[in-house]
């Protein structure tokens, strides 16, 4: 196993396929993934998802191999995204609130 994954609990059934699959989606952030890249798609809905979908990807990887961080959001999308929280415009939000708006940041 790589340094990424983490080794099965001793209570799963390595022998279910839905428990391995389970394991592995864990074990590798991709429901973090995809529930990201899905939060980008419905906040910016370009026109072209699947090239959107390519680029932010192809953005990620490299960041990955320069080893930077690539936020989801810029500044002005966050304070978009507080602003929709912020209803009452206090210029705070609830920990519900927050976490109604965060994204993982396994990312």
């Amino acid at each position: 196993m790589s340094s990424d994954t983490k080794a099965p609990p001793p209570e799963i059934n390595m022998k279910d396929p839905k428990a391995r699959a389970e394991l592995y989606m864990d074990s590798h952030g991709i429901k973090e993934l995809f529930e990201g890249l899905g939060t980008l798609l419905l906040y910016h809905r370009p026109a072209n998802p699947r090239e959107f979908l390519a680029q932010h990807l192809d953005e990620m990887r490299k960041a990955k191999q320069e080893q930077n961080h690539v936020p989801f959001f810029d500044e002005q999308d966050l304070k978009a995204m507080f602003a929709a929280f912020d209803i009452r415009e206090q210029g705070y939000i609830t920990s519900v609130q927050y976490d109604q708006g965060s994204v993982p940041n396994r990312l």
